[in-house]
């Protein structure tokens, strides 16, 4: 018997047509006047379209031409059994969903490698490459769901040029997906598939490339594969969002193997790059109180980039630190800058140590006495006209006030002679 080739382009009479979206009395009726054998194909092949189609249809009103639907949901569910059952029916494997996704995008997405393998031995290698009206390969769905061996079986039937492939929107390609959803072994597939320049690769919106998605998702072993393909050029690439390097990523998100690792590879003016609001990555760090970030940071950084300032509103990142109470790193802050920088204010005319007076963080006030001279302590707002202790006073936190009070009679006391005043500040 030879199976016909159902396709949503192929006309069949009406009887049958009503047959396959559910009428069994029309096929029957139909087969007392065609081939016995092709009713007998269409009578299969319905029970097992609606098989599928009533597993995943909440709504089971009959699908026009409902077997298109049916090789989609098998080979999205890993039914291999039902997936063989319409292939030996001959049904076109290059019939998409309403998203434009072949069965075969679907197996690749859900890692279904056994049907993977089958699709591909049905379609051949110009279908391996065929997207949907996004621009999305089966490579694409692939490398985003981590299956490593699906990928590898894909990679063997596409050049190079596909598996570099863009999608129309987003600019993503299939090392982007894996970066980003932090797949390292598929990425090491990739990286061995491709040349620098699609490493490099960067996507539309954003100007990322995978380097970017891999260092802000802190997954270190995948930034050394990808540092390894990449020059110091590219690791301190920016995006066009933020304006990060993967620096400022992953000092971001305190991941602080992945900030070792690019400040090996990155210079020191990479190191101090700054955001359109003028943040560097210690800026990020320090903000969100990441200890072990600074440390390093500090470690590579001059003095002078250290006491940096943003655009906006001014601060250092002993600002940034101090707003929300991160002692440790306001210690190693303070150990790094001068006493200038210590006293540097915003905009506003704000030192770090109104901030910290301000929000009553006695432990985070106590070293800054210890780095400042007893003139700055002194020192007022530029908006309020506040001094630190005025700004204790104005919080209600008398320990603090306590604390910046005996600072200040030590000031006096040196400024009238009085050599008897104690150093007791950090009481």
């Amino acid at each position: 018997m030879v199976v016909p080739e159902f396709s949503a382009t192929l006309e069949y009479p009406s009887e049958i047509r009503a047959g396959l979206n559910g009428n069994h009395i029309t096929i029957a009726k139909y087969s007392s006047k065609r081939d016995e054998n092709f009713v007998t194909v269409a009578t299969t092949l319905h029970k097992l379209v609606t098989d599928i189609v009533h597993e995943h249809d909440e709504d089971t009103e009959p699908q026009p031409v409902m077997e298109e639907k049916a090789l989609i949901y098998a080979a999205r569910d890993g039914d291999i059994e039902k997936v063989k059952k319409l292939l030996g029916l001959n049904i076109s494997t290059k019939i998409k969903d309403e998203n434009g996704f072949t069965a075969l995008h679907h197996a690749a997405r859900w890692g279904h490698g056994d049907i993977v393998a089958l699709l591909l031995d049905k379609k051949g290698q110009a279908d391996a490459a065929e997207t949907n009206q996004y621009g999305w390969t089966t490579l694409h769905r692939a490398a985003y769901g981590g299956h490593r061996d699906v990928v590898a079986m894909l990679l063997d039937k596409m050049d190079r040029v596909d598996v570099a492939a863009k999608s129309n929107r987003g600019g993503w390609t299939a090392l982007h997906r894996a970066a980003y959803g932090g797949h390292r072994d598929v990425v090491a597939l990739l990286l061995d598939k491709m040349g620098r320049a699609d490493v490099r690769a960067k996507d539309y919106l954003t100007q990322r490339t995978a380097l970017h998605y891999a260092a802000e998702g802190g997954h270190t072993d995948m930034v050394a594969l990808l540092l390894d393909k990449m020059g110091q050029a590219d690791a301190a690439a920016k995006t066009i969002d933020y304006g990060w390097t993967a620096l400022h990523y992953s000092a971001n998100g305190g991941h602080k193997d992945v900030v070792a690792l690019l400040l090996d590879k990155m210079g020191q003016a990479d190191i101090a790059a700054k955001d359109p609001d003028n943040r560097t990555a210690l800026h990020l760090a320090a903000e969100n109180g990441h200890t072990d970030v600074v440390a390093l940071l500090l470690d590579k950084m001059g003095q002078a980039d250290v006491a940096a300032e943003t655009n906006q509103y001014g601060w250092t990142a002993l600002h940034c630190a101090v707003d929300l109470g991160y002692k440790d790193v306001v210690v190693l802050l303070l150990d790094k800058m001068g006493q200038a920088d210590v006293a540097a204010k915003t905009r506003d005319g704000w030192m770090a140590l109104h901030f910290a007076a301000r929000k009553g963080y006695k432990d985070v006030v106590a070293p800054f006495l210890d780095k400042m001279g007893q003139a700055d302590v002194a020192l007022k707002t530029k908006d309020y006209g506040w001094t630190a202790l005025d700004c204790a006073a104005n919080g209600g936190h008398d320990d603090v006030v306590a604390l910046l009070e005996r600072a200040l009679e030590k000031r006096e006391s040196r400024i009238t002679g009085n050599g008897d005043a104690k150093e007791d500040h950090q009481l």
